[in-house]
């Protein structure tokens, strides 16, 4: 058990839970931007959909410093999804552009509470296995909650672009759901100091995969109208295809992990570049959904094996600092998503194809990286090894101690 254990019981489990099956929440909008672009043709409509994620790694961020200490979990976890409820469903009745975005950075502020919140948690809360198991199973809870979410935003995308909004209705269940949060208390040094220096390798390669997953998410909608392979149900429905791939490399994770944990990052890697790899020469509506579909796989990983990797580095009072650092380091990429595509149009003249060429480029070689260096053991052994050494001096302390007792009860001298 870990530094949470005291405050979760199965109402706060579940609780968890539903926080992870919201935590792909902003994307709602997702299917629907080939009709942001119609509606907005002269604004920077993408904003709509990336616009979020940089408030989401802000208040991540935040996240991490307060959490627990300041402010209770469930405080946190209400205001929350207050926030996505409220700020999400309000574009429904906007028409203008700039007020769209103010709620949409609401709402990134909104799942920015709750995503680190889930798996702060669970990463708190358990160790090795166990954290694994939960690690997965929150994976597929998140994946499940991106194929509804997504499926309802598809179709009410084709009825109109401000009907999409009605999705966010959903997060009253999420609202109801935070008051069983479990409102832990943490204490114990925090901070930048505090943590371990690899922690600034897991947050940028985990910044490098939101580059890659959210130009490629983003673009769907658009590289499938370009194709001719469907409108916004059709591509809501190739996200939806990715999400449920993802719920199965989120239940895979942990079996995966106990088989070997050298697999895990080349595995997800591998993924990333054979997804991007179809959906870049394919031209038929069914390829590029499979190749969603691979690119899901390793999507339901690397959340999860992200985390793990954070946890297994952190002491008990910066489990929250980390997991909040690490996931505003996904949602950071996500944002510069936007920039990436840019740097595409500069190039190539598009950004469409060449970025899912970048994401195979990237996918293929760090799968090679991480085939020689396993950081989930790397990372583990470490721990153990200073948990060796602390029960090691805790040993000879504790048999010098006896020896000290018997020889003054002998009426020596200790030698």
């Amino acid at each position: 058990m870990g530094a949470y254990s005291d405050g979760m019981g199965k109402p706060g489990l579940a609780a968890v839970m539903t926080l992870y099956f919201f935590s792909l929440g902003f994307c709602i909008v997702t299917p629907a931007m080939a009709k942001f672009a119609e509606a907005f043709p002269s604004q920077e409509y993408a904003l709509i959909n990336s616009l979020p994620t940089i408030f989401i790694a802000a208040a991540g961020i935040a996240f991490g410093f307060v959490a627990g200490r300041k402010v209770g979990y469930r405080t946190m976890a209400v205001a929350g999804s207050a926030l996505c409820l409220v700020a999400g469903i309000a574009p429904a009745f906007i028409d203008d552009f700039g007020l769209i975005l103010v709620c949409r950075s609401i709402v990134g502020i909104g799942v920015g509470l709750l995503i680190p919140m889930a798996n702060a948690l669970v990463n708190g809360s358990f160790e090795g296995d166990a954290r694994a198991r939960l690690l997965s199973a929150g994976s597929l809870m998140l994946n499940l909650g991106g194929i509804v979410l997504q499926s309802v935003g598809g179709f009410l995308a084709d009825v109109g672009w401000q009907t999409t909004f009605y999705g966010y209705l959903l997060f009253i269940v999420a609202l109801v759901m935070s008051f069983m949060i479990p409102d832990v208390r943490s204490d114990g040094p925090m901070g930048w100091r505090c943590l371990d220096r690899r922690m600034a390798v897991v947050v940028a390669l985990f910044m490098v995969y939101g580059i890659l997953q959210f130009s490629v998410m983003q673009n769907t909608s658009e590289l499938f109208e370009l194709r001719g392979a469907g409108g916004a149900s059709a591509s809501g429905l190739a996200l939806s295809v990715f999400t449920a791939l993802g719920c199965v490399g989120g239940m895979l994770y942990s079996r995966i992990r106990s088989v070997s944990t050298r697999a895990v990052f080349p595995l997800l890697w591998a993924a990333t570049a054979v997804g991007a790899l179809i959906q870049a020469v394919s031209e038929s509506g069914a390829l590029m959904t499979a190749g969603l579909a691979v690119f899901g796989f390793g999507f339901g990983m690397i959340i999860p094996a992200f985390v793990d990797w954070a946890g297994v580095m952190s002491k008990p009072s910066t489990v929250a600092f980390a997991t909040a650092l690490t996931t505003s380091g996904l949602y950071t990429g996500s944002f510069l998503s936007l920039v990436w595509s840019g740097v595409g149009d500069s190039l190539f003249g598009e950004h469409l194809v060449s970025n899912l060429w970048a994401a195979v480029a990237v996918g293929a070689l760090l799968a090679v990286v991480f085939l020689l260096y396993d950081p989930l053991r790397s990372s583990s052994d470490g721990r153990s090894r200073a948990d060796g050494r602390r029960r090691s001096s805790r040993a000879f302390g504790a048999r010098s101690e006896r020896h000290v007792r018997g020889v003054v009860r002998s009426g020596g001298a200790p030698g």
